[in-house]
């Protein structure tokens, strides 16, 4: 027979799945996110003032039902303030040019000083402007091979590597990008977009890049990942030996793959778990690729390819 506890852990699930199709299907993307926080905690107190009821708690109910409702109204007519108030501290005074949650994670396109970096999940995925960044990640890969023409860059922003990876002789630049709300972001607020999306050699996709390749095969001359560091699922399966193998079906023979993975500190010493994360990136391209090359500067950066690559481990 079915004890109490059971029956309690089996509504517990089924109203987690609920709640979560729910908030996926209809609140993200729709609704800032202290919204649906308040909804949920106004529906639980509901619903406490009910089984307090039905064990027979009357005392002051009538009040508590009524202080419920009030702040559950409240809570609505607010919400707007709260939440630009809970964006001020969680950013620490920074400018937030526009947050929100997209079927993917959450989105905020924040300003410091000069600079715009669009972040997801709290991670920063794209800065503008970048310039350093951006040309080691597009100038190292891209010089090891004679003549690139075909290049796929996942993630990560478009504006900033783009333009360094069009001074290199490229007919195709194809753009992945899976979350509509991180192109709307850098639509509004990445300088130079619009003139990229112009440029007749750029074609960008909202597509997932672990799809893209397995079902439009390059054959690519260069393959880049510019996302951050694999801390969450989504980002954890473009480090996969899996997708690794699947990136280098894609590539020609002598093409090359390239990511960032961590970064090292000006005294070079590696805490252990910035080593962990940088020895376990190479043990997964040693998977899939016979050559690679590290280069360790403000971000470290990995260059792999297969036996007909031409890497060089000092450019």
């Amino acid at each position: 027979y079915e004890t109490a506890g059971g029956r309690a852990y089996r509504f517990e699930s089924a109203g987690a799945f609920s709640a979560g199709l729910v908030l996926a299907l209809w609140f993200s993307g729709r609704a800032a996110p202290l919204l649906p926080a308040l909804a949920v905690s106004w529906v639980l107190l509901l619903i406490a003032l009910h089984l307090a009821g039905r064990f027979g708690v009357r005392s002051g109910r009538p009040i508590a039902v009524f202080f419920a409702l009030g702040l559950g109204l409240l809570g609505l007519l607010l919400h707007g303030r709260l939440e630009r108030e809970y964006q001020r501290l969680y950013w620490g005074g920074r400018s937030v040019l526009d947050s929100f949650d997209s079927r993917y994670g959450y989105l905020a396109a924040v300003r410091e000083g000069s600079e715009i970096t669009i972040y997801e999940d709290g991670s920063p995925a794209a800065t503008f402007p970048d310039p350093a960044s951006a040309e080691r990640l597009s100038h190292l890969p891209l010089a090891m091979i004679s003549a690139p023409r075909r290049v796929a860059l996942i993630g990560g922003g478009l504006t900033n590597l783009a333009d360094y990876i069009l001074l290199h002789p490229v007919e195709r630049l194809d753009y992945l990008q899976l979350d509509p709300g991180f192109l709307d972001l850098e639509r509004r607020f990445a300088p130079g977009f619009d003139l990229l999306v112009q440029d007749g050699r750029v074609r960008v996709h909202r597509a997932d890049g672990r799809a893209w390749l397995k079902s439009r095969p390059g054959p690519y001359d260069a393959i880049i990942v510019n996302l951050s560091d694999p801390l969450t699922a989504g980002r954890s399966r473009f480090y996969s030996a899996e997708f690794m193998a699947e990136a280098r079906e894609a590539l020609a023979p002598d093409g090359v793959f390239a990511f960032t993975i961590g970064s090292t500190p000006p005294n070079r010493r590696l805490s252990p778990g910035q080593l962990g994360l940088l020895a376990g990136a190479l043990k997964t391209v040693e998977a899939a690729f016979p050559q690679k090359v590290l280069f360790t500067l403000s971000e470290n950066i990995v260059v792999a390819g297969g036996e007909q690559a031409r890497l060089i481990a000092d450019p």
